[in-house]
């Protein structure tokens, strides 16, 4: 048999399969890129996407854990919780995103462009 009967078990299964069919796409997306397009370029726009994803986990905290904790007990004050936990996450974000766009000099220079405009020399319009 394929799948389980049991959903959870289904679920799990699931899951893994969609992670795994992600990184394969992921992974053709970034061989074709670097096919289509100058190696220097495609460095750039993964570290500014690594860079994005990072603060990305870094805004928002672990808070998903948090509501998948407390949501179930939290009755009434359900939004009051998951609309707090929204505004601290977007908060941090905003600050962790500018304080990172504020080092980008220092800390990574070939990512200077990311304040102001796109990178020189891309193909886009």
């Amino acid at each position: 048999m394929l799948l389980s009967k049991d959903p959870l078990l289904r679920n799990g299964h699931l899951l893994a399969v969609s992670s795994l069919a992600s990184a394969g796409l992921g992974a053709v997306f970034w061989v074709l890129a670097t096919r289509w397009y100058d190696d220097e370029i495609v460095g750039v726009s993964y570290s500014a996407l690594s860079m994005t994803l990072l603060l990305a986990g870094v805004g928002q905290l672990n808070l998903n854990d948090f509501l998948v904790r407390f949501v179930p007990s939290a009755g009434h004050h359900t939004r009051r919780l998951i609309l707090t936990c929204y505004a601290v996450s977007a908060g941090v974000s905003a600050v962790a995103a500018f304080g990172f766009l504020m080092l980008v000099p220092m800390v990574a220079p070939e990512l200077d462009f990311l304040p102001s405009r796109p990178p020189p020399d891309t193909p886009c319009s």
